[in-house]
C-alpha cells in the first residue's frame, strides 16, 4: 500500500479521496477486484470511500493475528536440537 500511496502523491491526487479510490480500483487487476467485490458485498467497491477500501484490503491481505493465537504460538515453540539460540529467538 505504501507504493500505491507514493504513486498517488507523485500524481498529486492524494488529497482527492474519490480519485484515489478510482485509481485503486483500476490498478488492482481483475482477480483482486473480484475478491474486493466479494468482501464488500452487498455494496459494490465503487460505492465505498477510499479509506474503507483500504481497510478491507489490509484486513484481507494482512489480517491482525489474535493475541491468544500469538500467545499459543509463543508458548508452544521449543528450541530444536540442531538450531542455534539466534535461530530459536528469531522463530519466537
Amino acid at each position: 500500500m505504501q507504493r500505491f500511496e507514493n504513486y498517488l502523491m507523485m500524481k498529486d491526487v492524494s488529497q482527492d479521496k474519490d480519485k484515489c479510490a478510482q485509481i485503486l480500483l483500476n490498478s488492482i487487476g481483475a482477480s483482486n477486484y473480484n475478491i474486493l467485490a466479494a468482501l464488500t458485498a452487498p455494496k459494490a467497491p465503487n460505492e465505498l470511500p477510499y479509506d474503507d477500501l483500504l481497510k478491507v484490503l489490509e484486513n484481507h491481505i494482512a489480517p491482525k493475528r489474535s493475541c491468544l493465537v500469538s500467545q499459543h504460538y509463543f508458548l508452544s515453540t521449543h528450541q530444536k536440537q540442531d538450531s542455534s539460540i539466534s535461530d530459536y529467538v528469531a522463530d519466537l
